[in-house]
């Protein structure tokens, strides 16, 4: 290196380095200045809650007679049980008695089965028997038929729901009471609702129920759904304007030799037992993880059913004139939602249930579930304002509420639930 005056002249090779690494140190300098990136924002959802019935939401008496206002006497939420088998080793009087312990209300029978015995285990367990209209109609042409113990579906709009598929949409062999019945059974449960939300839309004045799968036919595909997805199945169905529920079905040596796998308290490996007319073969022998599965979901079904007596009288009373507010906030990195998409559906009532006398009591119930895999935010607002927030069948504290006691905010995960009640 040589000096020219007071500056030193660097060899040529000397300057590369540095001016190589210039532009890696303006990067680095830049992207420590870079602001991180931006949450993404709330998005409102007016798709998500449920507007339909602010009239009354039509529904029967326990004889299936239609009512649209809520009687605290007459009205009736059926949860009834498909498929159901009489058991005679707990005696003809309570051959339905295991159906009662797990909360149902009315039992559709195994058309295979002497209806005479089906409507003494009925009345005996302190159920109503649901029939199709061409077996209940022959119910009342026999001496003897008991017609206070017959829930006559002959006014009502039936939507099957076969969301729980290991393949794709399959079609399945029609339950005994949904003749004729609306089948829907693509592989999510929001899609699946949709076939409800159209039949409701369709026929506004008439009670819709819900016909929903808590059964597996490996053989054309179906599997159990778990206990999260029968969750947010029977409050999805709910929200989007079912007056009643059936679950299908009953575990039993007829599902068994149909190729099924049903629910139910005590359920065998095998029955020992096949139907002489059966031509699929050697009934349907399933795992003992299977059955374990099976017997969770009649305990989870169960569950429901008393949620959903306690919920009837609000169920039944009109949706609120004034419908919240609903924004959404994705909690993971999923892909944004399509324009009119919307995972969680709500569905605000005005009354939850009968207070001494026969009054009906002046709170709101808010129904919320998520019906996608993903987990959410969910931001609720009331015009009104909201004096108490409470949360029902769960332990976890209800959220705070914030902006002048008019909105507060829940996490939601996969198939999660929420039931409210709020003072307003």
């Amino acid at each position: 290196m040589r000096r020219a005056g007071s500056f030193a002249i660097w060899p040529r090779s000397a300057l590369v380095l540095p001016l190589l690494l210039l532009p890696l140190l303006l990067l680095l300098v830049l992207a420590g200045c870079a602001t991180p990136p931006a949450p993404p924002p709330w998005r409102d959802s007016p798709a998500a809650v449920a507007d339909q019935h602010r009239n009354g939401l039509p529904h029967t008496d326990r004889l299936g007679q239609p009512r649209r206002q809520l009687d605290p006497v007459r009205s009736f939420f059926p949860l009834i049980l498909d498929n159901a088998m009489v058991d005679y080793s707990r005696g003809l009087r309570f051959g339905f008695a295991a159906a009662y312990e797990a909360g149902f209300n009315a039992v559709s029978p195994w058309s295979g089965q002497p209806r005479n015995a089906a409507l003494a285990a009925a009345a005996g367990s302190r159920l109503l028997l649901a029939l199709n209209p061409e077996e209940a109609a022959a119910a009342r042409a026999e001496d003897g038929a008991d017609l206070q113990a017959l829930l006559d579906a002959r006014t009502v709009r039936l939507v099957r729901i076969m969301p729980f598929s290991a393949r794709g949409p399959e079609a399945s062999s029609p339950a005994d009471i949904a003749s004729p019945a609306d089948i829907a059974s693509p592989a999510d449960i929001d899609s699946a609702l949709n076939a409800l939300r159209q039949a409701v839309a369709q026929r506004p004045n008439d009670p819709a129920w819900s016909v929903l799968q808590a059964f597996a036919a490996p053989a054309i595909g179906l599997r159990l759904p778990s206990s999260a997805e029968a969750r947010a199945l029977a409050y999805g169905a709910v929200i989007g304007g079912a007056s009643g529920l059936i679950w299908l079905g009953e575990d039993s040596y007829v599902s068994r030799s149909g190729g099924a796998l049903g629910i139910g308290p005590a359920l065998p490996l095998d029955y020992g037992v096949q139907l002489p007319e059966s031509e699929q073969g050697p009934p349907f022998k399933p795992e003992p993880a299977q059955v374990g599965q099976a017997r969770a979901l009649w305990q989870t079904v169960a569950r429901l059913n008393r949620e959903i007596e306690r919920l009837s009288p609000a169920l039944l009373s009109p949706t609120a004139q004034t419908p919240p507010r609903a924004e959404l906030l994705p909690l993971d990195d999923g892909p944004p939602l399509a324009e009119g998409e919307t995972p969680i559906r709500l569905l605000l009532k005005q009354q939850d249930g009968v207070q001494p006398g026969g009054q009906i009591g002046g709170h709101l119930t808010l129904l919320a579930a998520n019906l996608s895999h993903r987990p959410w935010r969910l931001r609720i607002s009331l015009p009104g304002g909201i004096k108490r927030l409470e949360r029902w069948f769960d332990t976890d504290p209800a959220p705070a509420l914030n902006a002048g006691n008019r909105q507060f905010e829940e996490d939601f995960p996969p198939l999660g639930v929420r039931v409210y009640r709020l003072t307003p």
